[in-house]
């Protein structure tokens, strides 16, 4: 629901309000990615692993189904914990989610003087959330008594936010050529949070989905929370025949995130523009409509997720007891000495509109560098009775450009057609980080990983591993060579050396085991090997479409691109390691079998080798190009509306996510890079975006 009202009080004043009300009632599957469970797999990637040969259902002697469904308590192929039957996960688990949220915006413009103006707005959000989850015993197989059978949770929060903004805007009359501006802002921002979480097991019934069961509580915690923020921003520029231009500003915030000592905070801008299309020296060039030059440079300051850091926290419950009574434990350590975190930016640019406004062109280039970076589970010595703390130190740099392109390639009376570009590239590098920070994650002696290495001054996301070389067709051919292709004997041996995995006493490769690279041409397959894999950031990614008008007929089309990221599919690796009972893709009836075969896909060894270890061979490029939105509409006459007594009526088709082109062999190459640096950009399974058509009618009146 939605309502909005502009009404002038006065020739002088003039106020607007803008309210808005959405509910949400969702029925989804059940959470399996709750963290209380150990981070459970997702229902998607266990039915990729699940054995083909376990039945959906119980079946009788006779092989006729029950009706039940068959969730044994273990297998083959482990607990139900790890490998639940996904057909009776989803049917019989649920999760509902109640939301609503409501905003308020109300606003005023006061014309105290032609010169000056006085602006308030005042916003108001309310948000509103209930989930609640339940899991039957037969949804998963554990016994009656287990923690997890007949599981149901009540989760509930609410927040509330109220922005204020009181602008007072100065505007002198110098005459056409000069135009002064000066401005003075305060604005305030006020949240509170309110958290409240339940979680009961084994209640009597599957029907009693509420956490009732007093006896089995599990888990019961709530939290409240509030934040406050206050600025003063001041700024004043100067413009000369719109053709040159500066402007210098400030902004002081304080914020109650960080102790009384680094509160506050300072940060500058500057920026201004020259129009070289209003000089003398353009005024032949006729096909240049507008061309201006742009230059900014400005600080601003990022805050700390969480609150309260600068106090010891404790927490308290019945994890944390001392002779059966409720204990308190310590739970983040006082941080007095965080500051903000300062983002430095300079920005240069270039506008163009030409071709009598046909063509409109920006061109944009910055650097980001980031000073005071807040690091967050830095590690410290366990004795102080804490593993990690927040801190700020180290430095990062981010720079890309951005390419936007607008032009009409006809514009007559009754058609039109126009294209748009835009593409954008940006790389992350870390310039600094403190001495006793991790740089390096994953262990390459072991299947299944990759390494993350963050080295100052290189670009950030890159990972390392493997070079996938493809299988050894016999035992005579996993032997060691030197870099000519060469056998290599041992001392006192006319047999030449078998190549191994680590150490002297490490696995020995046979036929029908996967082929790596020796790079050092040592003999032996470990992280001296390691070569750089790929970047989980794409080298540029943008949209394209074009718009096509026919009298009332308008065609609209948008095209979203992504090239260059590499994503590591570890569904594939999970599906064709054949180490294990998982159930393995239709790749692998193409695996090695016997002395001399010619294949990709090595052998399938239960519980040994080194056949998928993290290389190449799981690497794709993520590269894509996807149709997000293409809609036809048709827009009535305005003889027809009238007749209707309405002021326009449209009529339209809109289909979202219709096709994606992509070389991918995953289910959506749309993985997202990571959110810290210390994650790879692996691909589980993911669930594309739905493909959606929309059929509506827009009336006016």
């Amino acid at each position: 629901l939605r309502s909005s009202l502009d009404y002038d009080l006065s020739s002088k004043l003039q106020f607007k309000s803008d309210i808005m009300f959405t509910r949400y009632n969702q029925d989804n599957t059940y959470d399996v990615e709750d963290s209380e469970y150990g981070g459970w797999k997702t229902v998607r990637a266990v039915a990729y692993r699940k054995m083909p040969n376990l039945s959906v259902y119980d079946l009788d002697t006779l092989g006729n189904s029950s009706g039940e469904y068959f969730t044994p308590l273990s297998t083959l192929q482990g607990t139900a914990r790890d490998y639940y039957n996904p057909v009776a996960f989803v049917n019989l688990g649920t999760q509902k989610r109640f939301k609503d949220n409501a905003r308020a915006l109300f606003s005023a413009k006061w014309s105290i003087t032609p010169q000056i103006t006085w602006n308030g707005t005042v916003t108001l959000d309310l948000f509103d959330q209930k989930i609640s989850k339940f899991l039957p015993y037969k949804a998963i197989g554990y016994n009656y008594t287990d923690n997890i059978t007949n599981r149901a949770v009540n989760e509930f929060s609410k927040k509330s936010s109220i922005f204020t903004i009181n602008q007072v805007v100065y505007r002198p009359d110098f005459g056409p050529d000069h135009d002064v501006f000066f401005m003075g802002q305060v604005d305030t921002e006020e949240s509170r949070s309110r958290w409240y979480k339940t979680e009961s097991s084994q209640s009597a019934s599957p029907f009693i989905t509420e956490p009732v069961n007093d006896k089995h509580l599990n888990y019961f915690g709530a939290s409240f929370t509030e934040y406050r923020s206050l600025g003063f921003y001041a700024t004043g520029s100067y413009k000369w025949k719109d053709k040159y231009s500066i402007l210098f500003g400030a902004k002081y915030e304080g914020n109650s995130k960080f102790s009384a000592e680094s509160r506050w905070g300072l940060f500058p801008t500057v920026a201004g523009f020259w129009r070289m299309s209003g000089e003398e020296f353009m005024k032949n060039a006729n096909f240049v409509d507008d061309l201006k030059i742009r230059l900014s440079w400005g600080q601003s300051g990022n805050s700390p997720a969480g609150n309260y850091l600068y106090y010891n926290t404790y927490r308290a419950g019945s994890n944390y007891s001392y002779m059966d009574m409720q204990g308190v434990q310590p739970s983040g350590i006082e941080l007095t000495s965080l500051q903000w975190e300062t983002i430095d930016q300079i920005n240069p640019g270039l506008s163009f509109i030409g071709l009598n406004n046909r063509m409109n062109v920006e061109i944009d280039y910055y650097r980001k560098k980031t000073l005071n970076l807040y690091l967050e589970n830095s590690g410290i010595p366990d004795h102080t009775g804490f593993s990690s703390i927040n801190r700020n130190d180290g430095e990062m740099e981010n720079r890309g450009f951005e390419f936007m392109i607008d032009y009409t390639i006809v514009r007559q009376k009754d058609f039109q057609l126009n294209f748009n570009l835009n593409i954008s590239s940006n790389e992350n590098r870390v310039l600094r980080l403190p001495e006793n920070y991790s740089l390096e994650y994953g262990n390459m002696l072991e299947n299944g990983n990759y390494k993350i290495s963050i080295t100052p001054g290189e670009p950030l996301g890159g990972f390392f591993g493997y070079e996938y070389l493809g299988v050894y067709a016999s035992d005579a051919d996993a032997i060691v060579k030197d870099k000519n292709g060469n056998p290599v004997y041992g001392l006192d041996s006319d047999e030449p050396l078998s190549m191994i995995m680590g150490g002297p006493s490490g696995y020995v490769f046979e036929g029908g085991d996967a082929k790596y690279k020796d790079q050092n041409y040592d003999g032996k397959i470990d992280e001296l090997d390691l070569v750089y894999l790929g970047d989980l950031n794409p080298k540029f990614m943008g949209g394209t479409g074009f718009r096509i008008q026919y009298k009332g007929f308008i065609l609209n089309s948008f095209f979203y691109f992504k090239v260059g990221q590499e994503i590591i599919n570890q569904t594939r690796m999970d599906t064709e390691k054949m180490y294990n009972y998982d159930n393995q893709s239709k790749a692998t009836n193409y695996r090695w079998r016997r002395e001399g075969d010619v294949t990709d896909m090595p052998r399938a060894l239960f519980n040994e080798g080194f056949n998928w270890l993290g290389s190449d061979r799981f690497v794709e490029d993520g590269s894509y190009l996807r149709l997000k939105t293409v809609s036809l509409s048709y827009v009535f006459d305005n003889d027809l509306a009238q007749k209707l007594l309405i002021k326009n009526m449209r009529v339209f088709v809109t289909g979202y996510n219709l096709y994606t082109w992509t070389r991918y062999s995953g289910q959506d190459p749309d993985v997202a890079p990571p959110s810290r640096p210390d994650v790879l950009p692996k691909d589980y399974s993911r669930t594309p975006p739905p493909r959606r058509i929309m059929v509506g009618l827009n009336i006016t009146f």
